[in-house]
C-alpha cells in the first residue's frame, strides 16, 4: 500500500503511519541514525526517511544518483547499493540537496531486478545475474563466488551472527539454503519455501 508504519515491538500496536507516494521496492535501515533508505520500484529514485521517537518524517528524495537501485545494506557510515553492473556506496549522512555521485566499489555482473545483498564482517555478499552468490571485501576485492545447480534463482540473502548465509531461491515453489561463511559448503534447508 506504499505506506511506512511504525509499530511498538512489544505490544504490536500501530504508532505512526506515513504515506509514501512511490511504488516502494527495497529498504535499508540505518540503526545508528534511525533512518531508512527506500528505493522506488522501476525508477531511479532513492529516499531517506528519518524516524524521531515514534514520528516518521516525510520521505526526502536524494538526488545524487542516476542508477536503478537494487538491494542495499549499511556498514559503518556507508550505504552500499547494487546497481546494474556494479556495487556503489555513499555516506549515509548525505543531504538530499547535495549533488555528489555514488562512489563505485567494483564493476560486477549485477542486475537491478530481484537481487539480494548482505554485509558480514567487512564482506559484501550479493547475487548476480548469472545466479551466483559472490563475496567481496568492502573495497571490492574478490573473496569467493558460489554457484550450484541446487540454487537456480537466488533472490534474498541474510547473514547470521555465526557467519552462515541464508539464501532464498525463488525457483519453482521456492527453497531455503544455507551457505558457509567461506562459501565452500552448502545445504538445502527447505524444498518448499
Amino acid at each position: 500500500k506504499d505506506i511506512i508504519q511504525v509499530f511498538d515491538k512489544k505490544t504490536g500496536l500501530l504508532i505512526n503511519t506515513v504515506k509514501f507516494n512511490e511504488n516502494t521496492c527495497r529498504m535499508c535501515y540505518d540503526k545508528e541514525r534511525n533512518q531508512i533508505f527506500i528505493s522506488s520500484y522501476q525508477k531511479k529514485k532513492l529516499y531517506r526517511v528519518e524516524i524521531v521517537g515514534a514520528l516518521v518524517k516525510d520521505p526526502e528524495l536524494l538526488t545524487f544518483n542516476s542508477d536503478y537501485f537494487g538491494a542495499s545494506c549499511k556498514s559503518g557510515e556507508h550505504i552500499y547499493i547494487v546497481v546494474n553492473d556494479a556495487i556503489k556506496k555513499f555516506v549515509s549522512t548525505t543531504k538530499p540537496s547535495e549533488s555528489v555521485e555514488m562512489a563505485p566499489i567494483v564493476s560486477t555482473n549485477t542486475l537491478c531486478g530481484t537481487n539480494g545483498m548482505t554485509i558480514l564482517r567487512k564482506h559484501i555478499i550479493f547475487t548476480t545475474k548469472l545466479n551466483e552468490i559472490k563475496c567481496i571485501t568492502l573495497d571490492g576485492e574478490d573473496v569467493y563466488c558460489f554457484k550450484d545447480d541446487a540454487i537456480k534463482t537466488p533472490i534474498a540473502l541474510s547473514a547470521l551472527q555465526s557467519g552462515l548465509i541464508l539464501v532464498v531461491d525463488r525457483y519453482d515453489k521456492g527453497s531455503l539454503h544455507i551457505l558457509s561463511e567461506d562459501g565452500t559448503k552448502h545445504k538445502t534447508l527447505l524444498d518448499k519455501f
